[in-house]
Parts: structure tokens; sequence; C-alpha cells
């Protein structure tokens, strides 16, 4: 199994929905402006870089202090992080979350997939 550590409200590609999915959908189409965006759980499959589906399996917080940067990508908007697809959230800026209160939508969350 692999993980991906992330924002409650980073947006992932969902093959299985073809859709923007989080774990905070609401709050991802309010910071950032997105139109759609569906929640993540079962049933949901990412895309990795070899065009095949990989199941979501479940998310919990971090409790290791780790820090999680925002990516801006200049002209396609996507990249792969832990292999799947997902989309920057723009702005450019660096956030970090200290996880372990679990009140944020910054606080750190392992999504294990694979």
């Amino acid at each position: 199994n692999k993980s991906v550590l992330a924002t409650a409200d980073h947006p992932f590609w969902s093959e299985s929905q073809q859709a923007l999915v989080s774990l905070k959908p609401e709050v991802t189409k309010e910071r950032y402006g997105f139109g759609t965006v569906e929640l993540m759980g079962n049933g949901t499959f990412f895309l990795d870089a070899d065009g095949s589906k990989v199941p979501f399996r479940g998310a919990s917080l971090d409790t290791s202090d780790a820090a999680v940067a925002t990516l801006t990508v200049r002209e396609h908007h996507w990249f792969f992080a832990g292999g799947v697809l997902v989309h920057n959230k723009g702005g450019g800026s660096t956030s970090s979350g200290t996880s372990g209160s679990g009140t944020g939508e910054s606080d750190p969350v392992a999504l294990a997939i694979v």
C-alpha cells in the first residue's frame, strides 16, 4: 500500500467519477474557485501515470508534524503526487499544517491508495 500526504481540501482527479474530488469538497470549491468537486470516498478510483485506475482505500489524520506544500503548475495545472493525478490549488504560496488537532482543512491527512 502507498499513501499520499495532502490537505483534506486538496483536489485529486477521480477517474471513476470523472471529476475533481477531495475529502472536503465544499471547502475546495470555495477556496479555489472550482465549479464542481465531489466527495472522495468508497468507489473513488484515481488515475496513475500509466493510465491505470488506483483505488482509494481511506484517509487518516497524519500526526507526524508533516508540512505540505501548495504547488502552482503554470501551464497545465496537473501533476502526479504519490503516483496519482492531482490538480494544483494555485496561488503559489506554501502552506504547512501541523496535524494533531484535526480541526482545519490545512491539517495533513494520509490518503491510503493502491
